[in-house]
């Protein structure tokens, strides 16, 4: 499902922003392979040219994701549209009473962070070397692991954790990388 979203990237840039935006919108909230998507909208293709329009929609759909991933653990939330200097998504509990926000986050490991707030590892500076691509992709899944666990609703995110299959895929790149460079 991830690869459809990657078509439809590409077939509605030329739609414009907004109702290209519109459009993958729909297809995040009613898609049935959301899970597919949501366990791999962290990182930005290489195939996705760099400051393209079909980069920027990228970065638009991982907010959806993120709002999405919100309503499924049953919060009300919403992607903001206007959001100069404020978060990109606001999610609300109505038993609990609470209101959060969020910013998502999608990165290009090929890219090395030019604000501290882009990546919390300072290992991007390595991402040629395939030991240190492995260890980023597995600290990115350790960390949002740990930060997921860290809401509330956590027998809900555990669920969604065990689903996401997130830490098969940190044994999977640490024995890759044990594998490859012994």
């Amino acid at each position: 499902m991830f690869e459809r979203l990657l078509l439809l990237l590409s077939e509605y840039a030329n739609d414009g922003f907004y109702n290209a935006t519109e459009k993958l919108n729909k297809f995040i909230e009613t898609t049935d392979g959301f899970i597919d998507i949501l366990t791999q909208i962290g990182t930005i293709p290489e195939s996705i040219s760099h400051d393209s329009t079909e980069e920027k929609l990228f970065s638009k759909v991982s907010d959806s994701v993120l709002s999405r991933a919100f309503c499924e653990i049953g919060l009300k939330s919403k992607v903001l549209i206007e959001r100069a200097d404020s978060a990109d998504v606001i999610a609300e509990s109505n038993i609990h009473g609470y209101t959060l926000v969020a910013d998502a986050k999608a990165f290009r490991l090929s890219r090395t962070a030019k604000n501290q707030k882009d990546f919390e590892t300072l290992l991007l500076s390595c991402v040629n070397n395939i030991k240190n691509r492995g260890e980023i992709e597995k600290n990115y899944w350790e960390t949002k692991r740990k930060d997921i666990l860290s809401y509330s609703h956590k027998r809900a995110i555990k669920e969604l954790i065990k689903s996401s299959k997130i830490d098969e895929k940190i044994q999977q790149i640490d024995s890759y990388i044990k594998r490859i460079l012994p």
